[in-house]
C-alpha cells in the first residue's frame, strides 16, 4: 500500500467521525429551530386568544408542555442523517482521488514517450 492511500484511509477515517458529528450537528440544530418556530407560533395563537397579557397557564404552560414532545419529533432520524454526513462523501472522494491520479500519470506518460 503506498503511502497515498495510507493517507487517504486515515483521511477517511477522520472524516467518518467528523462527518458524523456535523451531520448530527446540523440535524439537531434543524430540530431546534423548527420547534422554535413551532414553539414561537404556538406562544402567538394563545396571545390572540387570552390576549398579549394573558395568564401564563394558558398562554405559555400548554406551549411548553409539548416543546419537548415536539423538539423529539423533529429531531427523529437524525443518527441517520449523521450516517449519511459521514459515509456519502467517502467514495464520491475516492473517485476524485483516483480520476486526479489516474489523469496525471496518464498525462506524464504522454511526456515520457514524446522524442526529444
Amino acid at each position: 500500500m503506498s503511502g497515498w492511500q495510507r493517507v487517504g484511509i486515515v483521511a477517511s477515517i477522520l472524516w467518518f467521525f467528523a462527518g458524523g458529528f456535523i451531520g448530527n450537528k446540523l440535524a439537531i440544530d434543524d430540530a431546534g429551530t423548527r420547534t422554535s418556530l413551532w414553539f414561537d407560533g404556538c406562544v402567538a395563537a394563545n396571545k390572540r386568544q387570552f390576549g398579549a397579557y394573558g395568564p401564563y397557564e394558558k398562554v405559555w404552560t400548554p406551549c411548553w408542555n409539548e416543546h419537548t414532545s415536539h423538539f423529539m419529533k423533529n429531531a427523529e432520524g437524525h443518527w441517520l442523517f449523521a450516517l449519511a454526513v459521514a459515509l456519502i462523501p467517502l467514495p464520491i472522494a475516492w473517485l476524485i482521488g483516483w480520476l486526479l491520479i489516474a489523469t496525471t500519470r496518464w498525462v506524464a506518460r504522454g511526456f515520457a514517450r514524446t522524442p526529444a
